[in-house]
């Protein structure tokens, strides 16, 4: 049994090195390791270049600046093992973890995915908190974790299981998407989603490194634009799941709330950074993204929170005159003159 490796990197110099050093130091050598270098442009080339005249098994892939989705995807097109795991530039696993997942694929000859648990540095909590039981998932199991899929964040990670390559989703043409925010949680529908036969193990073999520099954690303009438009992309796809696996206590509607909130809440943490709305911010937001699609049947009601209700009012009415709403928020934030700046610069939009 051959199992590929896939690692995507961007600018990784910091920490590359542990990684690639946790792959190669494997005890189970029937193995290889794609790493595509997705446009760094610090001394990552260098280090990839070191280790790839290293390690006959390991090969180095170079492509322009596309984000983490596309570059696994080009790793994962490349893979020629039966089996494939994913791992982030930034992280390293466990010296033994193929071989611990060897011997579950070699007690349960056709086990499509083995979902195993971090190790979160650098503090060293174990998680995500879903319960394992060592044996392949009956079918009510799968079925509850599917629906777990759509409405937390358990099993989003690609990072923390081992699944066959014939899985992978790899969106050909129109489908193919440059997706930098919950790019795991849409192909982790795909995997999960397929896969009939799944084993849950308690085993931490993979080291998570919280890291506060990564661009999860950045929060420019183009960042949390960005994010707004890969969510609603992610939660167009869980409605379209949703009507696949017929789970009758979540709705659309859910999905949508979910939608709307997600967005509120980059806006208003882009407005926390800069002091004032930004008025572009809100015009992409409604024009841009497409998440009028989402607001068409949601109630305000259910939008809570001041600062949410006002962003979503601006969403609905799509203009930014004063709202009643508006005084206690300005208050709140202290910055008077520069928000009636922003609101009144701008002008009515025709709906």
């Amino acid at each position: 049994m051959k199992y590929s490796i896939i690692v995507s990197t961007f600018n990784s110099e910091k920490h590359i090195v542990k990684c690639i050093d946790s792959l190669v130091n494997q005890t189970v050598k029937n193995m290889e390791i794609i790493i595509v270098d997705d446009g760094s442009i610090d001394g990552t080339k260098k280090i990839l270049d070191k280790y790839e005249k290293k390690y006959k098994f390991l090969k180095v892939i170079y492509q322009p600046h596309n984000g983490p989705a596309m570059a696994r995807r080009v790793g994962i097109k490349n893979a020629s093992g039966a089996y494939c795991a994913v791992v982030d530039s930034d992280d390293w696993v466990e010296k033994n973890m193929l071989k611990r997942i060897e011997c579950i694929i070699n007690e349960n000859k056709d086990i499509e995915l083995i979902k195993f648990k971090f190790r979160y540095e650098p503090v060293g909590d174990i998680g995500p908190n879903f319960v394992t039981h060592g044996r392949i998932l009956n079918s009510t199991e799968i079925r509850n974790l599917r629906r777990d899929l759509l409405i937390s964040s358990k099993y989003n990670n690609l990072c923390n299981q081992v699944f066959k390559t014939e899985l992978y989703p790899l969106y050909d043409g129109k489908h193919s998407r440059r997706m930098f925010y919950g790019e795991d949680a849409y192909e982790n529908l795909d995997i999960i989603g397929k896969a009939n036969k799944i084993i849950l193990i308690e085993d931490a073999l993979y080291h998570y490194r919280q890291n506060e520099d990564s661009s999860t954690h950045k929060l420019s303009y183009e960042v949390i634009k960005r994010n707004i438009k890969d969510n609603i992309a992610l939660n167009k796809k869980r409605i379209s799941y949703l009507n696949k696996l017929r789970i009758k206590d979540i709705t659309s509607e859910n999905m949508k709330e979910k939608t709307v909130l997600f967005s509120c809440n980059q806006i208003k943490r882009y407005i926390s950074l800069n002091g004032c709305l930004d008025k572009d911010l809100i015009q992409m937001t409604i024009d841009d993204s497409g998440l009028l699609d989402f607001t068409e049947n949601i109630s305000e009601k259910k939008i809570k929170g001041l600062t949410n209700r006002l962003i979503y009012r601006c969403m609905k009415k799509r203009n930014y005159k004063p709202i009643g709403i508006l005084s206690p928020y300005i208050i709140l934030l202290g910055r008077i003159k520069d928000i009636y700046k922003g609101i009144y610069a701008s002008k009515k939009s025709n709906l």
